[in-house]
């Protein structure tokens, strides 16, 4: 049988209401699902809270979570929770920042996922811009490779990061964007994060040299200073002993 093959551009819309759906409690999760489900479950605009007694800002993109809360939504252990985010950051999905009230998620490239766009340019026309997720592929437009200075740099100050955006990209244009170890860099965004984690680590080093207390200088032990005898006259031997040691002597 012959299968046809599918393409991945485009997209589908997904409803939050998905998530009363029987079929999606069902649990455990997978690690798909459990992507999706922080897709669902970010911010679609930017929303304040109190939480605490203090006043929180979440992102659009974001969502603010605590790792026992996800757990029981996916079925999880903490540990596996806490696994998945960092495996979110390492490929470049997202990031995962711990708070006093819970883990603030970002979701990268949010509007990738859920831009207000079409694929032929047109407005999305949803209810009332909440409550759809639009997924696509992840290629951004223009988000090839290898990036341009202009991405490298939109995505440093996205992250805001203090790293020179230009320094990374002449360094990697370079090496043809190439690791160390001669393999082909894969995910330029996790290496802009690695560069800037890299960057920090030398700037504590750098830190700690120069508020470390200095040496003690030892002196060397000061001693008297030597002063010679005092020269003694010298006095003539009378000629009468004189005679008498030349005596002596022969």
């Amino acid at each position: 049988m012959r299968r046809e093959k599918v393409a991945h551009d485009g997209y589908i819309k997904l409803y939050r209401q998905l998530m009363d759906n029987e079929l999606w409690k069902d649990k455990p999760f997978t690690k798909g699902q459990a992507w999706v489900d922080l897709l669902l479950k970010a911010n679609y605009k930017d929303q304040t809270c109190k939480i605490k007694g203090k006043t929180i800002t979440i992102r659009r993109g974001q969502l603010l979570r605590g790792t026992d809360s996800l757990a029981n939504d996916w079925g999880w252990s903490r540990g596996k929770v806490t696994r998945f985010l960092k495996e979110l950051e390492r490929t470049g999905n997202g990031t995962a920042n711990g708070t006093p009230y819970g883990t603030l998620i970002t979701i990268e490239n949010y509007e990738t996922f859920q831009g207000d766009r079409t694929p032929n340019g047109t407005a999305n026309r949803t209810p009332n811009g909440t409550g759809t997720i639009i997924l696509k592929n992840n290629k951004e437009e223009g988000g090839g490779f290898p990036p341009t200075l202009e991405e490298v740099s939109k995505y440093v100050e996205k992250m805001g990061y203090k790293m020179d955006p230009a320094a990374f990209y002449d360094y990697y244009s370079e090496t043809d964007w190439k690791k160390k170890n001669g393999q082909r860099i894969r995910d330029w965004k996790a290496s802009v994060r690695t560069w800037e984690r890299r960057e920090k680590e030398f700037a504590q080093k750098d830190s700690r040299k120069s508020t470390a207390p200095s040496k003690p200088v030892i002196e060397p032990p000061k001693y008297k200073q030597f002063e010679p005898d005092p020269e003694i006259d010298a006095v003539e031997m009378p000629d009468d002993i004189r005679e008498k040691i030349n005596k002596a002597l022969a």
